[in-house]
């Protein structure tokens, strides 16, 4: 099911975490130094889009794009990271 998560089959709203909270479930963010609930996603250290990465558990080519952009690149990517 985490693949039919992934490429949103069945998911009918935008963005998934609201979907997943209509569901009566609860949408976090799980990373190396602990599991985070909304709306902290977007305070960790190193978290996705930011400083290194390090903090991100598993990686894809968006994680890999960030990783080698240049300085400005990464500055717009990470604009778009934020609620």
């Amino acid at each position: 099911m985490g693949f039919v998560f992934e490429t949103g089959d069945g998911i009918t709203i935008d963005p998934a975490h609201v979907w997943i909270k209509n569901q009566g479930k609860a949408a976090k963010v799980v990373m190396w130094d602990g599991v985070y609930d909304e709306p902290e996603w977007f305070t960790p250290n190193n978290r996705w889009r930011h400083g290194d990465q390090s903090n991100v558990l598993v990686w894809d080519k968006h994680t890999d794009e960030y990783m080698n952009a240049s300085p400005e690149e990464k500055e717009k990517l990470a604009a778009h990271c934020h609620v």
